[in-house]
């Protein structure tokens, strides 16, 4: 499956419920970091940084012949360097016959990958390689409704009150939700973790919009009328 749509929308978070779900801790690979075919299928033993490959790895010590990879920003891969194209070894992990016979370089045996379930997260098709898009699924994450942000809103305030108990009510009030309103998702939670952390210093049972105002100045965040779901 991958998922593209604009920065902070919460697809990485999406995957990351999936996999939960499933109850498989998945594996993140952070493409724009990784500059070698190694990090997929190994490199090979006359490399100075020989290793074994995520995907081998995994199947050799997972408990599960399905493990979860999560590959973040699959657009901005390195597409060449020195031990090659990031991205390579996927043109045969993501298609179900090459995969059943999947070679890690370092250990020179092949391996039935073709079970392995794929989350990658984009912001800009275009980047990416036609034969690749191929071979996904590919879901765009819209931009929803004022009524769904706040949903989306009310969702990430439900999700984060439960590490404090019953300190706080079930419900964020719609002034908060307002301020709120004018970050993305993913500031969204960092921001509401900050606020409640203030309420909570002040021995307050309910995060208010200065709170909210306050947690904002404090993370940086730049407003945004960018929104997706998570």
């Amino acid at each position: 499956m991958l998922m593209i749509g604009e920065p902070g929308l919460g697809k990485t978070y999406l995957a990351h419920e999936i996999a939960r779900r499933l109850n498989i801790v998945p594996k993140v690979v952070s493409l724009p970091n990784q500059s070698s075919t190694g990090v997929f299928s190994g490199l090979d033993p006359s490399w100075r940084n020989a290793k074994i490959g995520q995907i081998a790895q995994a199947l050799i010590m997972d408990a599960t012949a399905s493990p979860i990879f999560i590959l973040d920003e699959i657009d901005k891969a390195m597409r060449s360097g020195d031990y090659g194209d990031v991205l390579g070894p996927l043109y045969d992990l993501w298609e179900k016959q090459t995969a059943k016979s999947f070679e890690d370089d370092y250990l020179k045996l092949c391996f039935a990958a073709d079970r392995v379930i794929w989350f990658a997260t984009a912001n800009n098709r275009q980047a990416i390689a036609k034969p690749l898009l191929d071979r996904a699924f590919i879901i765009e994450i819209p931009t929803p409704s004022a009524a769904q942000i706040m949903a989306i809103l009310r969702s990430i305030y439900r999700d984060l009150i439960a590490k404090w108990g019953d300190w706080f009510g079930v419900e964020l009030s719609h002034e908060s939700l307002t301020v709120l309103g004018t970050c993305s998702p993913r500031q969204a939670r960092k921001i509401l973790d900050l606020a409640m952390t203030h309420a909570v210093a002040q021995y307050r049972h309910a995060v208010d919009p200065d709170d909210i105002r306050h947690a904002i100045q404090l993370s940086g965040a730049s407003p945004t009328q960018r929104y997706g779901f998570v």
